[in-house]
């Protein structure tokens, strides 16, 4: 069960750590399910995002049979060897090894906490990296609406959010070169009608500041009607 795997990855008694546990998940995924709880030290409210049982045994049976497809779709179609289906399963399966690491996710939780301080309307849930392991991530509960889900109406100023929501985009991408590469809007939640919570840092890319000036470069030929410089670049 999922409580048992939260047993599993804590190291005080249930009771010494939590006031509270609401066993019905706020939100679940093919991963992954999230419970609210309450820490009894200092009575703060917490979402726990457990990883279900058995998942990473199932994925990598998947895996290995999707590796097998591939090599055979490889050695047998000379029209597909051009995808390099083998590489590909192989770029799926490092991705998802990173995302069943969820301490892996709270370092890259405390890294975008690092460079998002200071941007208006923007803000990243703490992560507990003492209480966090691979299979359990705690993080800070933050009451929200899902953008997915919420009345425009409910917005304060759409337009202020849409320009927070771009300004952190531009963070991430130029400045920084560390971005959230799944900001789907299940993993964005609007609390207060004027703040963008960024959600589930499971998967972030990186681009190196040559990557950055070059996709500068390429924005600027598009806008400038730049054709020939757009293809050299």
């Amino acid at each position: 069960s999922i409580k048992a795997v939260i047993q599993a990855n804590i190291t005080q008694p249930w009771d010494a750590l939590f006031l509270s546990f609401d066993a019905s998940p706020l939100a679940a995924a093919s991963l992954s399910q999230v419970h609210r709880a309450v820490l009894r030290q200092g009575a703060v409210d917490v979402v726990l995002k457990v990883q279900r049982p058995d998942i990473a045994t199932k994925i990598d049976r998947d895996l290995s049979i999707l590796e097998s497809i591939a090599e055979r779709m490889h050695q047998r179609l000379p029209e597909m060897r051009t995808y390099e289906l083998p590489r590909l399963v192989e770029l799926i399966k490092k991705s998802l090894e990173r995302e069943l690491d969820f301490s892996r996710e709270a370092r890259y939780v405390e890294i975008a906490r690092s460079h998002m301080q200071g941007l208006e309307g923007i803000h990243v849930p703490r992560a507990y990296m003492r209480l966090s392991t691979p299979q359990l991530l705690v993080m800070e509960f933050v009451d929200g609406q899902n953008l997915r889900t919420m009345d425009r109406n409910d917005l304060d100023d759409p337009a202020a959010l849409a320009r927070n929501g771009l300004a952190a985009t531009v963070k991430q991408l130029f400045e920084v070169g560390f971005f959230h590469a799944d900001p789907h809007p299940g993993n964005l939640l609007i609390s207060n009608g004027n703040t963008i919570n960024l959600l589930d840092w499971g998967m972030v890319g990186r681009l190196t500041p040559r990557d950055r000036h070059e996709v500068i470069d390429l924005i600027t030929a598009i806008v400038e009607k730049d054709s020939r410089g757009l293809v050299d670049i």
